[in-house]
């Protein structure tokens, strides 16, 4: 009798909980919702997750809030989120470095991507792209490397930020290279002393990068994505350069707390693709160098996290590389 008693009651807690679940889900959502940025106000996570909350408020009904956590490169933002209840009332907009290569740089990161977050949709990215100064006289990567191996003792790469920095480690296994890697805390004095032939090249975004190339500051050798880059159109990929698999690109994408109900994720899902369709927040993507990401899915977003960060630790692992290096 007791048994069957525990039996009834636990099925009675269950079902009483699958209706408070839905009808979160259904009324969701009915307050203000708030976008956690990890990074300073003005900088291109920033902008970002202010044009699409601008717009995604008018879709969800209900004003999206910016609020920036920055610190630690974008962790305290990120595990804020993560600790966060799960309710869909507190997102990250996430860069991508902040929960994928963090794995490999913050030893005591207090959250897992994989079990703290749940992907909800990209909405933005944008590529790599090698950049020269006009002292090289290069003006592909197989001239930049014959460059290089003919001045290989006065020959730096640039290293703004992890991403930089593996990349150009990565650019030096594939060719055999043995430039010499100079930190820079941001990506602004690094491309000043890229102009200035203080270093010789430099792995930015392009988002980064477009202003000193419309002006003939710098050149573009090659762009780190599948295709070639809209706002590069002339810039041969690296596959097309004949440097296989090195796709590298800033990725822009909302997260939610493990445990969210899946009804709140759709619905948030739905309403950021709407977001991004929308003419006139791609026209202000478009402004910053930064490309849409159309109807991307859950499941999209975090196939791409788990490439990324598979990606970004094998790197790692193949150089040797030690939390502080860059």
């Amino acid at each position: 009798m007791r048994k069957y008693l525990l039996a009834v009651l636990t099925s009675t807690c269950v079902m009483s909980a699958i209706p408070e679940v839905v009808m979160a889900s259904e009324s969701y959502p009915s307050k203000p919702v708030t976008l956690v940025v990890g990074y300073p106000t003005g900088g291109g996570t920033d902008i970002i997750a202010r044009i699409v909350a601008n717009q995604l408020s008018k879709e969800l009904g209900q004003s999206v809030i910016v609020e920036n956590r920055a610190g630690a490169t974008g962790t305290i933002g990120a595990n804020h989120v993560a600790k966060s209840a799960p309710d869909g009332y507190t997102l990250l907009l996430s860069a991508g470095s902040d929960v994928t290569i963090t794995k490999i740089t913050v030893p005591t990161l207090p959250y897992n991507i994989f079990h703290d977050f749940a992907p909800v949709s990209r909405v933005a990215r944008t590529p790599f792209v090698m950049v020269t100064n006009q002292q090289t006289n290069a003006s592909t990567v197989n001239e930049f490397v014959d460059y290089a191996k003919q001045n290989e003792s006065s020959v730096n790469v640039s290293a703004s930020a992890t991403f930089s920095f593996l990349n150009g480690a990565r650019f030096k296994n594939l060719t055999g290279l043995n430039l010499v890697s100079v930190q820079y805390k941001g990506a602004a004095q690094a491309i000043t002393d890229l102009i200035g032939n203080h270093v010789q090249v430099g792995f930015e975004t392009v988002a980064v990068s477009l202003p000193y190339l419309e002006s003939k500051q710098l050149k573009a050798l090659a762009v780190a994505s599948e295709e070639r880059s809209p706002y590069l159109p002339d810039v041969p990929t690296f596959n097309e350069s004949g440097i296989r698999d090195f796709e590298s690109y800033v990725p822009y994408g909302v997260l939610a707390p493990k445990g969210t109900p899946e009804g709140v994720i759709k619905k948030l899902q739905e309403a950021i693709n709407r977001a991004v369709e929308n003419p006139e927040v791609r026209e202000q993507m478009k402004a910053q160098a930064m490309e849409p990401v159309l109807a991307d899915t859950p499941e999209k977003y975090k196939e791409d996290l788990a490439k990324t960060t598979d990606l970004w630790t094998n790197v790692a692992q193949s150089i040797g590389f030690k939390p502080g290096e860059s």
